[in-house]
């Protein structure tokens, strides 16, 4: 055998060994290229577009509904849920006319959420929750906003107090551990509570929050985040997460903040599952609680709208709700999860009828 037919094997092992050494992965054509060219892993889903809201009559910052969300949380039939998971391939339809869909397959990182148990408990806890909207020392605007705007100074003035008398304010896990599973809360436990999620919850009430070590949760209107729609002006996603990473609650308080009383079923559960979905999805937190727009349909509305919230919230991963009156009292039911009773903060409310309200 000549010296170059012996060569031959030699230089085949060392190229076929060369290229297992280098690697290959499939192409998406089906050839091969090299592993050092290969698309990196994706390891979050993408930020989720949302297009300015059009004004709307009928609330002090209403809009129109978006096209909202594209995923949709897993939980049992029974409202029981543990986990929720992400999909960036699980589109949501945008119409609410449209029925809710299916949970697509989970692809990023699980959060660990809240469990209502099976039978709950006959439990009873004496916790003010009290309900702002503005916080600014700027002229109101009109007299609903001047009726909502509590000035940065009584504010100061109301936090102080709380802070003097003893009152210490709790977590949205912290009331729920005490309600289902018998966790202690601090003496005088309070909660507070911003309902549309108005950018002076930022500018304003954030800091002055962070000056006396105080927690807080933020119901946000998912479609307004980052408009200003009429004369009002709502936090943008950065700011959110500022206020999440700093350990604040973030709750729903609908997509566009309509009468839920007033809508079909299938727009209801648009309302419900979007806003949850679109405040978890660019926020990275747990959603678990909502505040109904205005109290409705708890004030005004019918029995049969009350008991389709009822019927729907747990079935989104909902495992609290707040209202807004009619009732004014301090004592929270564990048997009525979905109609936990808030006070609300009126602008131009004096000291001594701030302290009245906290043990109405």
């Amino acid at each position: 055998m000549s010296r170059w037919s012996r060569l031959f094997p030699t230089v085949g092992l060392l190229g076929v060994a060369a290229y297992l050494f280098l690697g290959a992965v499939p192409s998406h054509d089906g050839g091969m290229i090299p592993a050092a060219s290969a698309p990196p892993r994706i390891s979050a889903p993408p930020s989720l577009d949302v297009t300015a809201p059009a004004a709307r009559v009928g609330h002090p910052g209403a809009a129109s509904r978006l096209p909202t969300s594209r995923v949709l949380n897993q939980g049992a039939a029974d409202g029981i849920f543990q986990t929720l998971q992400f999909s960036p391939r699980a589109a949501l339809p945008g119409n609410p006319q449209r029925p809710p869909g299916l949970a697509g397959q989970a692809l990023v990182r699980a959060m660990s959420l809240l469990r209502l148990p099976n039978v709950l408990p006959a439990v009873t806890l004496r916790v003010p929750i009290l309900m702002y909207h503005f916080v600014s020392s700027l002229p109101a605007a009109t007299a609903l906003n001047y009726g909502l705007t509590v000035t940065d100074t009584n504010f100061t003035a109301q936090l102080a107090y709380l802070r003097a008398q003893g009152y210490h304010t709790v977590s949205v896990r912290q009331v729920f551990n005490a309600l289902y599973h018998h966790a202690s809360l601090p003496v005088k436990p309070v909660m507070l509570t911003f309902d549309d999620g108005y950018v002076d919850n930022y500018t304003d009430a954030f800091p002055i929050l962070r000056r006396f070590h105080d927690h807080a949760e933020f119901n946000i209107i998912s479609a307004y985040v980052g408009q200003t729609v009429g004369i009002n002006s709502y936090m943008t996603w950065p700011q959110l997460r500022q206020l999440a990473a700093a350990g604040m609650d973030i709750g729903s308080h609908t997509v566009d903040h309509q009468d839920l009383g007033t809508l079909s079923v299938d727009q209801v559960r648009f309302e419900l599952r979007d806003s949850r979905n679109i405040l978890q999805r660019n926020l990275h937190v747990p959603v678990e609680w909502l505040a109904y727009p205005s109290g409705e349909p708890f004030k005004t509305g019918s029995l049969e709208a009350r008991q389709l919230l009822l019927s729907l919230l747990p079935e989104y991963g909902y495992v609290g709700a707040l209202l807004d009156g009619p009732v004014t009292t301090s004592s929270q039911n564990a048997q009525t999860p979905f109609q936990l009773e808030r006070i609300r903060v009126a602008g131009g409310e004096g000291l001594a009828d701030f302290a009245g309200s906290l043990t109405s």
